[in-house]
């Protein structure tokens, strides 16, 4: 029954052959099993070789397995990988690049309470899907329960914290003997205390990672309309039809004598897609919309039934133009967004809302609701942003998503809600808490600020931020709780406090409420002034602020030029009624004269340097000159 299982354990991948050859090691040295163990082990490496340079060169039309181009140069096969870490002995102690080692081996070994490391002889059998694992950059290898990568594993971790908890057991008896205890219960008292611990880790992991409503992370799986209009496409291809399908729609039409991953198709006389949920990732599906359209395009297949993203292909059927129908799944009737939101890009698009998904993974799926504002013939681009929470761009969508890729933006009518939904956003913020942010872009690149459309908020549920020169606008944040994930947006502020309250305009949407302002300061030191803004209106444009310290004479002797709040919230983001409290810290000259100082403040476009227009308390006209004075002495 071993030999069976054992074979029957090799023939499930291509690498697990060499925990089967560990296993071996472990029967022979351990349990002096000498010949059954060595029999295990010489078979799963014979089995492994096979396997590896053989059988998966023969089948796979790139003659080699994708496994081992996971390793970040350190080769393309097993033994060039291991040739390299020989050489280079220092990669087995570093992670591999953006990875977190130990928040993999503390996940691995938590759930049973660190007991397998009570047993290292046993969980060395786990060494070399360990390493497997632990020295790749392919990111998915680090993800214990959304892959199936950490399967060998698991049984190692078991019967080595089973070993574990015995082996504690004897060391609690051997201590109750040297300290001169009686009795036998001591070992069992061991075991139940290793049960307990067990019993509590395997919950809080289970709290925090589990597949079951106790944990947060869990969710329903919902069937659509979508998935019951792909049911009744796939009961269209005959039963022994040869088929050829993409992956996320592979499993509905199997069970047949001859089936094909797409995009190979070999003899299928059916292609079986769905554009809508396939992602389109940098380093997983790049290019891979690219290459449904050429195969529905192609003259040797034409479509038989296309609704709602889904298209089945027949071979030599007649090729012809895919039907409205198709975009469905771009197009919503009546939306109700979760986070309902009105922002509008140039005289372009409208984002009216949103919805957002937590996953497992500590990611976000954000449906994002759209309108046009007028016939659009140029086809713009929706990134996508990962921000922290400093207000810095990690990282950005490469790629198109489906509706965007599908249904162009020179395709869309006015007056329709189109759904553009991101599938799978590539963002691992490595356990930070993080936002999202939305832009609009004349080119396929994120990066290109200049080709950007100018965002303006006009409604939002909470406070949206500003970033990259109030070009882009972060609609949602998240706190990251030991991987689960939680709103973190901040509340709409409406109310103010300042020390000194004042009531001047600046331009037609702002109100300067009040200023906090030192009354005394130091020559090379910083004087630090808190502005506090309330939006009258939804400001048109993106403005800086000005903070002039000004000598009795009136001549600039410091100042600081910046969009409020360090440029979270440029002017684009203000909503009417919203107050913000604005701080600037003023560096002074250390040669600077000691006296009386005065501060004005405005605001002016950056764009051409035009001040905006002021009124109220305090105005000069383009400015505003607060009536307190801050006295300067000498460092």
């Amino acid at each position: 029954w071993l030999a069976l299982a054992m074979a029957l354990t090799m023939a499930t991948k291509e690498n697990v052959p060499l925990t089967t050859a560990m296993l071996g090691v472990y029967m022979a040295v351990v349990r002096r099993m000498w010949v059954p163990g060595a029999v295990a082990a010489i078979a799963s490496t014979v089995w492994f070789l096979v396997g590896t340079y053989v059988v998966i060169p023969a089948f796979n039309v790139e003659g080699q397995g994708w496994l081992w181009n996971r390793y970040g140069g350190m080769g393309g096969t097993p033994l060039q990988i291991v040739g390299f870490l020989l050489e280079n002995p220092r990669r087995f102690l570093e992670p591999a690049p953006g990875l977190s080692n130990l928040s993999y081996l503390a996940k691995l070994l938590f759930p049973l309470g660190f007991l397998s490391v009570l047993d290292p002889l046993a969980l060395a059998v786990g060494l070399p899907a360990l390493a497997t694992n632990l020295l790749t950059v392919y990111e998915p290898m680090h993800m214990l329960e959304t892959y199936h990568y950490t399967s060998t594993l698991v049984a190692v971790v078991v019967v080595s914290a089973i070993g574990g908890a015995r082996r504690l057991s004897i060391w609690a008896r051997w201590v109750a003997a040297r300290l001169g205890l009686a009795g036998e219960h001591w070992g069992g008292l061991a075991i139940a205390a290793s049960v307990a611990l067990v019993v509590t880790t395997s919950l809080t992991y289970h709290y925090y990672r589990g597949y079951t409503p106790i944990s947060p992370a869990f969710a329903w799986p919902r069937v659509t309309e979508h998935h019951a209009i792909g049911r009744e496409i796939a009961a269209l291809i005959p039963p022994d039809g040869v088929v050829s399908a993409q992956s996320n729609v592979y499993p509905h039409v199997s069970g047949r004598d001859q089936i094909w991953m797409y995009p190979y198709i070999g003899p299928a006389e059916y292609v079986f897609l769905d554009v809508a949920t396939q992602p389109n990732m940098v380093g997983l599906n790049e290019g891979f919309h690219a290459t449904l359209r050429d195969t529905i395009a192609s003259p040797e297949f034409g479509w038989i039934a296309a609704r709602d993203g889904f298209v089945l292909l027949r071979r030599g059927e007649p090729h012809r133009e895919l039907p409205d129908e198709f975009y469905s799944f771009a197009r919503v009737a009546n939306p109700r967004p979760q986070a309902p939101v009105q922002i509008e890009f140039g005289d372009s698009v409208r984002l009216v809302g949103f919805d957002y998904r937590i996953r497992r993974d500590a990611t976000v799926d954000l449906d994002l609701y759209w309108q046009a504002l007028r016939p659009l013939t140029e086809d713009l681009f929706f990134p996508i942003y990962l921000t922290d929470r400093d207000g810095r761009e990690l990282g950005a969508t490469g790629q198109p998503q489906p509706a965007n890729y599908w249904y162009p933006t020179s395709r869309w009518r006015p007056g329709e809600t189109v759904r553009i939904q991101t599938i799978n956003l590539p963002f691992l913020a490595g356990g930070r808490s993080f936002g999202l942010a939305v832009g609009v872009t004349a080119g396929a690149d994120p990066w290109d600020v200049g080709r950007r459309l100018a965002p303006r908020v006009t409604s939002a549920p909470w406070r949206t931020m500003s970033l990259s020169q109030g070009t882009l606008v972060e609609v949602i944040a998240f706190a990251n709780d030991r991987g689960l994930l939680s709103l973190s947006t901040q509340p709409r502020v409406t109310a103010v406090t300042p020390a000194l309250a004042l009531d001047s305009r600046v331009g037609q949407s702002a109100r300067l409420a009040g200023y906090d302002l030192p009354t005394d300061a130091r020559a090379g030191g910083q004087a630090t002034i808190t502005l506090y803004w309330q939006a009258t209106g939804s400001p048109e444009g993106i403005y800086t602020v000005f903070v002039h310290f000004v000598d009795s004479q009136g001549r600039l002797v410091a100042q600081r030029d910046a969009m409020p709040l360090g440029g979270r919230a440029s002017t684009n983001t203000w909503l009417p009624g919203d107050a913000y409290a604005d701080r600037y810290a003023i560096d002074l000259p250390a040669d600077l004269p000691s006296g009386d100082y005065r501060v004005v403040i405005g605001m002016y476009s950056p764009a051409t340097g035009k001040r905006l227009p002021t009124g109220g308390q305090w105005s000069t006209g383009d400015a505003i000159a607060l009536p307190m004075s801050v006295r300067v002495s000498a460092p």
